[in-house]
């Protein structure tokens, strides 16, 4: 019986030590492809993005994010560039889960054939983000409005 009881702590504490919060320091590259949606013509920039994030506060976080997309369309290199900067907040639900609420300024640039077209604006993010060990990666979910 001691054996058992013994056995049953220690697995408790091994699932135990698996189980890590959420990351939000974190500074990451990422290949990233867009699809644009539109009858009159197919444009899927690929490339490369870096981001990274800082806990400026228990739960407060800053994050900042830079993609350097281009494709061809119609025989002309076609460059779509995205920054974001995000201010978030994060409350922890459990040890492996956070809810978390983001404000970020977003800016898009489209270029090419010497010309150029950009956009800016605001977008509000929400989302529950889980973390099922120190070995996986974060899982998470959320919802976005951008205006």
């Amino acid at each position: 019986m001691k054996k058992l009881i013994l056995a049953a702590a220690l697995s408790a504490v091994s699932a135990a030590s698996l189980a890590a919060a959420p990351a939000w320091d974190f500074v990451q590259t990422s290949y990233v492809l867009t699809d644009f949606d539109d009858a009159d013509f197919n444009y899927e920039p690929d490339g490369f993005a870096i981001s990274a994030s800082k806990l400026v506060t228990d739960d407060a976080f800053v994050t900042g994010s830079y993609s350097i997309q281009n494709d061809d369309i119609f025989g002309s290199e076609i460059d779509f560039d995205r920054l974001s900067l995000v201010l978030g907040y994060r409350y922890a639900l459990s040890g492996t889960t956070d809810f978390f609420g983001i404000v970020s300024y977003e800016d898009v640039e489209i270029s090419g054939s010497g010309e150029s077209e950009s956009e800016d604006g605001y977008g509000l993010t929400a989302g529950v983000s889980y973390e099922t060990s120190d070995d996986l990666s974060t899982f998470g979910l959320n919802a976005r409005y951008n205006f």
